[in-house]
């Protein structure tokens, strides 16, 4: 995969996250497993806590964004989560 569409990606999910009311803070592709993994870390615009409803508020948002860039031809896992503590 190339920079080019990593950057595309992210950019991608940034805008989905924040029309729902949320920042990305971090993205990571494991293109070395089958299927591939996409792990996203937000938080909401302003801080807070994320809670488990609010990564399945983002999940179909962010999965039918993808689905319809045509960035990703192959399969993926989307994960999405909050910062750790240290954040």
């Amino acid at each position: 995969m190339s920079n080019s569409q990593i950057i595309d990606i992210q950019e991608l999910a940034k805008r989905t996250a924040s029309e729902k009311g949320f920042e990305l803070i971090a993205l990571e592709l494991h293109t070395h497993l089958n299927p591939m993994t996409i792990q996203l870390q937000v938080r909401p615009k302003g801080g807070g806590d994320v809670s488990i409803d609010d990564c399945a508020l983002l999940n179909d948002p962010i999965s039918d964004a993808f689905d319809q860039s045509k960035l990703l031809i192959n399969p993926y896992v989307l994960e999405i989560s909050s910062p750790g503590i240290n954040e």
